[in-house]
C-alpha cells in the first residue's frame, strides 16, 4: 500500500494582504515589488487581477503598477493557492 505525501500549501511572502503603497508622481524611478511563493510545487502561476503573468518561478519581480486596487494570487502545480490584495495611491 502506497503512502500519501503531505501536501504543503503555498503562501505569498513579501506582500501583506491589505498593503498600501504610495507612488510618487514626480519621480522618474519606478519602484519594484519583490515577492516570493513559499512552499508548494513547481511551476508557480502568478496572476494580477486575474491576468496570468509570464513568471513561472517561486520569485516574482514586478514594476509597481499604476494607482488602483489589485489582487495578486499564486497557484502551484498541485493546485494550492494564496492571494493578497493591495492598493497603490498617488502622492503628489
Amino acid at each position: 500500500m502506497s503512502q500519501l505525501l503531505p501536501v504543503s500549501g503555498v503562501r505569498i511572502h513579501g506582500l501583506t494582504d491589505g498593503s498600501s503603497f504610495m507612488a510618487h508622481d514626480t519621480t522618474a524611478i519606478q519602484a519594484q515589488l519583490q515577492i516570493e511563493a513559499i512552499g508548494g510545487q513547481p511551476d508557480w502561476y502568478w496572476f494580477l487581477n486575474g491576468e496570468l503573468l509570464d513568471e513561472r518561478s517561486s520569485r516574482l519581480t514586478m514594476a509597481m503598477p499604476e494607482p488602483g486596487t489589485y489582487q495578486l494570487s499564486v497557484t502551484d502545480q498541485g493546485g494550492q493557492s494564496d492571494q493578497v490584495s493591495f492598493t497603490v495611491e498617488v502622492q503628489l
